[in-house]
């Protein structure tokens, strides 16, 4: 049974409930929702399954619990009445019912001192009969989608069990029987969100601990906020002004996973909420206030993408350090910054505290969005409906600059009629934020298409100095890569996505070029062309942020000049802070001489790095210098000896303890870790012993190296060499030093070599009793090291941090991305 003791009448009494038992159950039959079955052949008479997500959020309680436990019964899938096996719950999370579903539960004030029942009415007239029933029905409907999930995991080698110090559910992997907090990723659930928010489902109807002040439970995931999908406008608004059918809206608190149980992200959804790793439309730290910091690649992206087009764009006006001319950003010349999406308003805000002197205009098509940014995410703007005025007012306010410490937001209508609107003459010098949700073809409004989108776009972007930045979601992304293309020119056109971003997993191997990052290649084959010019094919099947940019002097730099162009601007007045972060890597995906998509991410800014003046940032020369500079620094840049160490390994804001220290000497390290360090060469993997079984389970080993990926072999690092690492660890930690720095000791790299030994043994047989010796083939030792130190008391408190999600063998990469030809064990190139 999934739900914890107390937590209602009904829920506390039920049943363990089954898991699906059909042999038959498989994924590929319930890919989609199927259409509601019929009982014994007479036709189902009930609430449907769009009915009763819609039911689940009514104003009126009593509708909300009917239509819960209706749910159990509604056929979903292709299953019938009253069968709520893995074909209904998939559907019914498809459809988006775990947020309203977790919202019935969480409206329930629970006491943790009573083992979380219902507080009485007395003491909490909000618990009423109708509220505690429909908690109760919600978190039935929620088990049954935890047993159905529960059966997948079985199906994998996985079980699901109670962990009593912690009170919440653990995974056990069966093979190891090691555990784990965190709920392990399945094949099955690979590219489909809808059964990892099953499993997922495991941990949210438990409560992450009780609050000391209140008693009441803590949540792992807390709706703050939803709209169901049909609810549209504001409060006292009949429904959205777009006249379009709207995505469901949700304001969800998630638990930091390496924090208390009083840290948690703030995130908004629009649309089906896709599990805590899925992706999200806005997300804030609730104690910071708006525009203190993006948090998202995206967002980063697009402000990278406007500070690199204002620093190409300047022409003489833009020039550093050239006497009394001035950034046009300090002139009275009116700088106008376009931002399509409001989201939960961070991107606006973060504009206005960098770049104060900047009008910045929003565009959201969706009230219920500004609602949510207002009220939940603390943002502050000056609303304009675009319903409310006529073409005359429209046009004269458009055409007035928001100067205003505060930024403007357009609402109350699709994005279609708002730019139609905009009168001809009235550009702006960046045009930034979302695409247009492609899938939903209604939001561009009535005979409003993709090119009129494009057309529209070209029209109101200034053309001699504008830069247009928008972010997509995958599916059609590389088709708007195309449409900007066509619309700016291939030249002035390029794309930027995630270099950790993985690609679509349902898109055919050889369709797309994954980065050479992630697959182990070259980086310099060409990329498969999808859809006409190459250039962009690298971004078909990711998301990412499209960039053009338009006028004079437009030819885009190298990404890695971002870092050296905010410096830059931000001496010459133009961004009044310094730019928090600083790109970290990025290249040209596929074809260096054809592509047009980077790969880019990003790290903390590091701001005593010296600044490199240019007076073009777009030149060669200067892209050169600002790299140089940047290596330089990073390789000379120390404070003092007692931070010399923390600068290479440190992630923290703690520094290391004492203040006599000499991080150079290999002595000062031994005393630390108790342990050799340097003391002479490392015993190579010819002179380290290591087990070697007969033949047969040698070959054994080499078929599940083929076939699983992975193996459970004996021991070969040796119980001394294992504690001696794990004292260091302890020791490094305990003196304030992260883990990694074990890897100073001769023993680290002693036990490195019995495991290469150990690997080199399984990755030359082929698993039929033969030997690669006389074939062409070359077995390395990839350096992806990593130490973690692990804390048992965090362990039995179900509190996830780094170290603790190592259950089963951890894989960098699939099998498609380390095998060659027909797959088999032959042609095995990298082992992990």
């Amino acid at each position: 049974r999934f739900g914890a003791p107390g937590m209602g009448s009904e829920a506390e009494n039920a049943a363990a409930l089954p898991a699906a038992e059909e042999e038959d159950d498989d994924m590929v039959q319930f890919q989609e929702p199927g259409a509601d079955a019929q009982i014994d052949g007479e036709p189902y008479d009930g609430i449907s399954l769009e009915e009763a997500l819609n039911a689940l959020t009514a104003d009126n309680a009593e509708i909300r619990a009917r239509a819960a436990d209706a749910l159990l019964d509604v056929p979903a899938g292709g299953a019938l009445s009253g069968q709520r096996g893995a074909p209904w719950a998939y559907a019914v999370v498809a459809a988006g019912a775990v947020i309203p579903l977790l919202h019935l539960v969480q409206r329930v004030r629970r006491d943790g001192r009573d083992g979380l029942k219902p507080k009485p009415t007395e003491e909490c007239p909000e618990n009423t009969e109708a509220v505690c029933s429909g908690g109760d029905a919600a978190l039935l409907v929620l088990a049954e989608i935890a047993n159905a999930a529960a059966s997948f995991l079985a199906e994998e080698g996985w079980e699901v069990a109670y962990d009593e110090d912690s009170e919440r559910p653990i995974f056990v992997d069966e093979n190891s029987g090691m555990s784990q907090a965190t709920p392990p990723e399945l094949e099955c659930a690979k590219g489909d969100w809808v059964v990892g928010v099953m499993i997922e489902t495991l941990t949210l109807i438990q409560p992450l601990d009780v609050d000391e002040n209140t008693h009441e439970p803590r949540w792992p995931v807390r709706v703050v906020h939803h709209v169901a999908r049909q609810g549209g406008g504001r409060a006292g608004e009949e429904t959205n002004t777009t006249g379009t059918t709207q995505h469901s809206l949700s304001v969800l608190d998630i638990a930091v996973e390496e924090g208390s149980g009083s840290e948690f992200t703030r995130v908004l959804v629009v649309g089906p909420w896709r599990g805590s790793r899925g992706e999200v439309a806005g997300e804030t730290d609730p104690d910071e206030p708006p525009g203190t910091a993006l948090d998202s690649w995206a967002d980063a992206t697009v402000f990278a993408s406007l500070v690199l087009g204002l620093a190409v764009g300047k022409a003489p006006a833009f020039a550093v350090g050239d006497g009394d001319e001035k950034s046009i950003l300090q002139k009275k010349t009116s700088f106008r910054v376009l931002v399509l999406g409001l989201r939960c308003g961070a991107v606006p805000a973060f504009l206005k505290r960098m770049l104060p002197n900047v009008s910045v205009d929003v565009f959201e098509p969706d009230l219920r969005v500004a609602s949510a940014a207002r009220d939940f995410f603390n943002a502050t703007f000056v609303e304009e409906n675009v319903s409310h005025l006529t073409s005359d007012g429209f046009e004269s306010r458009i055409n007035t600059g928001c100067e205003s410490r505060l930024y403007r937001v357009w609402t109350g209508a699709d994005v279609g009629t708002f730019l139609a609107k905009i009168p001809e003459g009235t550009t702006f010098g960046a045009v930034i934020g979302d695409l247009p949700d492609w899938q939903a073809a209604t939001s561009f409004g009535e005979g409003f298409d993709r090119k009129k989108f494009w057309n529209s776009l070209e029209r109101v972007a200034d053309p001699t100095k504008s830069t247009v930045a928008l972010a997509g979601a995958r599916r059609g992304f590389h088709e708007a890569c195309a449409g900007a293309r066509d619309t700016f020119g291939a030249e002035n056109t390029y794309a930027a996505c995630d270099p950790d971003d993985d690609l679509e997993e349902d898109l055919e191997e050889g369709d797309v070029s994954r980065p050479a990052k992630r697959a182990k290649t070259d980086g310099k084959g060409k990329s498969p062309s999808g859809f006409g010019d190459a250039g962009y094919s690298a971004a078909r099947g990711r998301a990412g942020v499209l960039v053009a940019s338009l006028g004079r002097n437009r030819a885009f730099p190298d990404w890695i000049a971002y870092t050296n162009a905010a410096r830059a601007l931000h001496s010459a007045g133009v961004l009044c802070e310094p730019s928090p972060f600083a790109v970290a890597f990025a290249e040209l995906a596929g074809d260096e001489n054809a592509s047009r998509v980077w790969n880019v991410s990003y790290r903390a800014a590091e701001e005593d790095l010296p600044i490199v003046q240019s007076n073009y940032l777009g030149d060669a020369a200067a892209v050169a210098a600002a790299r140089g500079a940047r290596a330089l620094a990073e390789a000379t840049h120390t404070d003092t000896a007692n931070d010399a160490v923390w600068d290479v390994f440190g992630t923290t804001d703690e520094s290391p303890s004492g203040k006599d220290k000499n991080v150079g000497d290999p002595e000062y390290w031994a005393r630390i870790l108790e342990t050799s360090v340097c003391d002479g060469p490392v015993a190579f993997t010819e002179d380290v012993s290591s087990p070697s079984p007969d033949r047969r389970v040698l070959d054994q080993h080499a078929k599940d190296v083929t076939h699983k990926g992975y193996v459970w072999d004996d021991v070969v690092v040796p119980p001394d060499l294992t504690s001696t690492l794990a004292r260091a660890i302890g020791n490094a930690t305990k003196n304030n030093y992260p883990p990694a720095v074990v890897f100073l000791t001769d023993a680290a790299w002693t036990a490195t070599s019995m495991l290469w030994r150990r690997a080199f043994q399984l990755l030359r047989g082929d698993g039929n009793g033969s030997d690669f010796e006389n074939a062409n083939h070359e077995i390395m030792l990839e350096p992806s090291l990593a130490a973690f130190a692990l804390d048992q008391t965090n362990d039995k408190a179900g509190r996830r941090y780094v170290g603790n999600n190592f259950g089963a063998p951890h894989r960098d990469y699939a099998t498609k991305d380390v095998r060659v030809g027909d797959g088999s064990s032959k042609d095995v190139r990298v082992g992990d």
